[in-house]
């Protein structure tokens, strides 16, 4: 069953959400107790919650629909999931105001003759703002916690190989934003409907298009893949995840700096002035040929190139050296 409600709070538009109770044998045992367990969605977060929650009704929040599901739903229908395969949803629609004329000289979009398939590489680069939402707004949102401002998705073979077929800024529906340069290198304005100059789109849109990308089954690069995907709610297999923080740990160790990498392993001096979604979408696809490079050569100790990687690190304290 479900339950969607409207949400009202001093700082952000009002809402909807829905506190979805899956059927099934979804259970959690708690206190020796085992009781279904509930779960709120609110646009792109999705969390745990107790049914006290659910049915706790105020001011700020106001019932507006509530669902029930027939227990034999899924003999009588079939209710699976059905992969978005839609290659149109890569296409850039920008969500900017009339008047405003978003530039797209950092991507060029997919071409008909491009197919995308199980073979298909792509890197992926996701900058951060920082939202500063209230403690007491109960449901509503996380204090401080991150949200994707810009994604970029780039080529990772053919002859576009390392060219951008999507770089998203995305709108954000929350005023209090902050700009943080260890996360994103994206300016006041950027992420305004009515004055950006950058090509807007929304957080489902931008959801969609890695949805769509996973569903046509390509593999995706980039560096601290995990936690980017975390942010959007999105999921993908270990399969075709090619995490370059990963690919070059060494076990038990914290993962080496992008920066550093570059640096060690392409003489590259990145991230000088903040985070930058293209250029770290191209230097991980960089990276990653550089591991298949150091893999396929019999004559390189990988494990030993890895543990050299890490020497040279501590030496330098992961600074890059001027």
């Amino acid at each position: 069953m479900g339950v969607v409600s409207y949400v009202e709070a001093p700082t952000v538009a009002g809402h909807l959400v829905a506190h979805i109770l899956p059927g099934g044998s979804d259970y959690t045992r708690r206190k020796a107790e085992v009781i279904k367990q509930w779960w709120l969605f609110n646009d792109q977060m999705v969390c745990e919650c107790e049914q006290e929650e659910v049915l706790q009704f105020s001011d700020w929040r106001a019932p507006c629909h509530v669902c029930y599901t027939r227990r034999d739903l899924k003999d009588r229908y079939n209710n699976a999931i059905r992969p978005i395969t839609d290659a149109r949803l890569l296409q850039p629609v920008p969500i900017n105001k009339v008047g405003v004329q978003p530039t797209s000289a950092t991507f060029k979009p997919l071409q008909s003759d491009e197919d995308l398939t199980d073979e298909t590489v792509v890197a992926v680069g996701v900058e951060f703002v920082a939202l500063r939402l209230d403690q007491n707004e109960r449901g509503v949102g996380k204090a401080g916690r991150l949200s994707p401002s810009r994604i970029t998705i780039i080529r990772g073979d053919g002859s576009l190989e390392g060219v951008a077929f999507v770089d998203d800024y995305i709108a954000q529906a929350e005023q209090k934003v902050e700009f943080l340069a260890q996360y994103c290198g994206v300016k006041p304005g950027d992420l305004e409907p009515t004055i950006s100059n950058k090509p807007l789109t929304s957080p489902k849109a931008a959801y969609l298009r890695l949805r769509c990308l996973r569903d046509l089954g390509v593999k995706f690069v980039g560096y601290g893949l995990n936690s980017d995907f975390q942010v959007f709610n999105f999921q993908a297999s270990k399969e075709s995840l090619l995490d370059i923080a990963q690919l070059f740990c060494l076990p038990g160790e914290i993962s080496v700096p992008l920066r550093f990498m570059a640096w060690y392993f392409l003489g590259m001096h990145v991230q000088k002035s903040g985070r930058n979604s293209i250029e770290d979408a191209q230097t991980s696809l960089k990276l990653y040929r550089k591991y298949k490079e150091l893999n396929d050569d019999p004559s390189v100790d990988f494990s030993a190139a890895v543990q050299r990687l890490y020497r040279a690190g501590r030496q330098h304290d992961w600074n890059v050296p001027a």
